[in-house]
């Protein structure tokens, strides 16, 4: 596991923000980690992809 949360963050949909994407493997792991809390919905903004 890259990331873990633990905070219960309690929020239905949240939204990443990434400055440059080069694999989805970062964002997957921030993903996976919110997931496992009680977050149903995650929105991704990348500004540039490499």
């Amino acid at each position: 596991m890259l990331f873990y949360v633990e905070i219960d963050t309690h929020y239905r949909h949240l939204l990443l923000v990434d400055d440059v994407i080069t694999t989805v493997v970062t964002l997957n792991a921030y993903g996976n980690a919110l997931l496992e809390q009680t977050t149903q919905k995650i929105s991704v903004i990348v500004m540039a992809h490499a």
